[in-house]
């Protein structure tokens, strides 16, 4: 009993709350303190507030919500407003982060090339799909990729049925990146496999969240991973400092095997997601398998993150992906917010729409109210037009 509170009292999680709080406490104290220095201090914080409210307001790829969030700010506290948006404000990856995602993107490039014979019968057979996947190669770059077989599973348990005898199939390479890993049945089973095959010799990359897993893995899980062959990092490793650089996470579930076979959607590898325990009722979260260049183009992914936090690593294209392995994958924070309403312009005669989340706010990559409001509107005016 006692040994289970000292390791609840000393977890992560609990240490890094506590830190958080701490730096909170000390904040709040500094603001307090400088309160005696208000005719010096003032006017320095409130010309502070004025350059960032400015700088706020020149940054075209800020949504407006955001923006009117920090201005509110600024006019409530004048003072403070512009020391709260140095140490909040940047959502943004650390500058080091940033540089070496961009690398490992150029470096990554020749192994996205585009299929012209896809991107052709996707716009005889559907032009306005073709419209969308357009705007998607323009932006993502995400070009088009052929000859790809698709399964959907409605929940979790039934596509990892699918992953095992996949990932026991394997002959080559086996690469998996997850928000959240848990303890369990079904990471106990996944991870079994990984041993083996990487004890047979075959390329087993592993990467997690480390916030994702903050509770629920030690903090050396990935050297324990690899003292099993498996080479394994975890992404964006906490650091108890009260700067939403911290707030920048890894949410893909990706697991590719030997380039021709992929799994991706909602689902994490925990046990609630395939309803071995229930925390919330019955878990929904859907998925897909993807057999085909689709894959190749998930594995693109994954080692372009690899490339980025090994920098020094070769990755040999060749070898490490299948010959049609181009596409990329997500937007920079999510889908564009002109996508959602213009995806639905287009899709016809009907849309559906699912999700498991109701978002009460409105973070930058999310569909604003006013956004959301003009899907809906475009549904109803389709559904009575015909």
């Amino acid at each position: 009993m006692l040994r289970r509170v000292l390791n609840l009292v000393f977890s992560r999680i609990v240490v890094t709350g506590v830190l958080l709080l701490l730096q909170a406490f000390w904040l709040f104290a500094l603001f307090y303190w400088l309160a005696d220095y208000a005719k010096w201090f003032g006017g320095v914080g409130v010309a502070m507030s004025i350059i960032m409210c400015l700088a706020l307001i020149r940054q075209d790829s800020t949504v407006p919500e955001f923006k009117i969030s920090w201005m509110i700010l600024f006019a409530v506290m004048p003072v403070q407003g512009g020391i709260l948006y140095l140490l909040w404000g940047n959502k943004r990856p650390a500058l080091g982060l940033r540089h070496r995602l961009e690398r490992a993107e150029d470096a990554m490039a020749p192994a996205r090339k585009d299929d012209p014979d896809a991107a052709a019968a996707l716009q005889r057979q559907d032009p306005r799909a073709a419209l969308t996947a357009r705007y998607l190669h323009d932006y993502g770059p995400m070009p088009v990729c052929g000859g790809t077989a698709a399964k959907y599973y409605p929940d979790g348990q039934s596509m990892f049925a699918d992953m095992l005898p996949a990932l026991q199939g394997a002959q080559h390479s086996i690469y998996v990146e997850s928000f959240i890993i848990g303890m369990g049945e079904m990471w106990g089973q996944i991870h079994e496999i990984l041993r083996r095959k990487a004890a047979a010799g075959l390329d087993v990359r592993v990467i997690y969240d480390d916030a994702g897993c903050l509770s629920l893995l030690p903090h050396n899980y990935a050297e324990m991973m690899r003292a099993d062959g498996i080479r394994a990092f975890s992404f964006n490793r906490c650091v108890p400092v009260l700067n939403l650089v911290m707030n920048n996470r890894d949410h893909r579930k990706i697991m590719v095997i030997d380039g021709q076979i992929a799994f991706t959607g909602g689902v994490n590898l925990a046990d609630e997601y395939i309803n071995k325990i229930v925390r919330f009722g019955y878990w929904k979260d859907s998925g897909v398998r993807l057999e085909g260049p689709g894959a190749g183009a998930l594995a693109n992914i994954f080692l372009t993150f690899w490339k980025a936090q090994y920098p020094e690593e070769d990755i040999d294209i060749d070898r490490g992906l299948p010959a049609a392995a181009f596409g990329s994958y997500g937007w920079s924070g999510g889908p564009p917010r002109s996508w959602t309403y213009g995806a639905t312009k287009r899709w016809r005669p009907r849309a559906w729409w699912k999700t498991i989340w109701t978002v009460p706010s409105w973070p930058s990559w999310a569909p604003s109210p006013s956004s959301t409001a003009k899907a809906r509107d475009c549904c109803a005016r389709r559904s009575t037009s015909g």
